[in-house]
């Protein structure tokens, strides 16, 4: 079953198309919600419990607590998370992102029996847009964990959709934390082509071409990237991604 989105005016999301602008709660794709420097996790956090307190249809509970499970794995508590996404599928047994994040949070534990098994349960279980996998990618990127299986979401949508600068993007981010450096500015130049105003792009530019020992281009592309969005370097530095 795909998860309806579910816009929510009062959250804030961060994309891979612009950090920290105001948008939908839970993404296009699905029910995603991370954390940015104008809206921490406990914001975030807070305003999800408050939404479950008020009850609803199981797929909105499901919806919720996916997306708490993904701000406690993006902060660290490995089995909060667990726990909210297994209230996910209980809420909804044929939720396949549900799966597949506990899946990354057991690999995580080194649990790789339970990952492997919930990774199965996730294929069975999910039909994914383009949509979808890139926000499954540009989480995991983000997290700084499962970039294999964040690589493959990323490939996947855009053998899809070839031009959809979210997706290259996403996979910029990827190839920056894999340290493929030369590919992930490939894909930003790719996305920037399509979104010249892209904060993002030009932040995970700039930082891979700091990377490469191009200094002058790559403290250009964070100074347009902190010009375009004030607070792109503090809300990917909640993630460990910074100069």
């Amino acid at each position: 079953m795909k998860i309806r989105s579910l816009i929510f005016a009062a959250l804030t999301v961060a994309s891979s198309a612009a950090i920290a602008v105001p948008a939908e709660a839970f993404s296009r794709a699905g029910c995603t919600a991370t954390p940015t420097s104008q809206h921490p996790a406990a914001a975030l956090l807070h305003q999800i419990d408050m939404s479950l307190s008020q009850g609803g249809p199981a797929e909105r509970r499901a919806c919720y607590y996916y997306a708490r499970g993904l701000i406690h794995h993006l902060q660290g508590d490995l089995d909060a998370a667990i726990a909210d996404y297994s209230r996910a599928i209980g809420w909804m047994a044929e939720y396949g992102d549900a799966y597949a994040a506990r899946a990354d949070a057991y690999d995580d534990l080194g649990q790789h029996a339970m990952a492997a098994n919930d990774y199965r349960l996730a294929a069975e279980h999910t039909n994914d847009s383009a949509d979808q996998l890139t926000e499954r990618c540009w989480v995991r990127a983000l997290r700084g964990h499962a970039l294999a299986p964040a690589l493959q979401d990323c490939n996947e949508s855009l053998h899809q959709q070839p031009a959809d600068f979210n997706a290259l993007t996403s996979r910029g981010l990827v190839y920056l934390r894999m340290a493929n450096y030369p590919a992930a500015i490939a894909d930003c130049e790719s996305a920037l082509r399509l979104q010249p105003q892209n904060a993002s792009a030009l932040f995970i530019r700039g930082l891979a071409r700091l990377r490469t020992g191009d200094s002058a281009g790559g403290n250009a592309d964070l100074s347009a990237a902190k010009t375009i969005g004030d607070r792109v370097e503090a809300t990917f530095a909640i993630y460990g991604v910074k100069p």
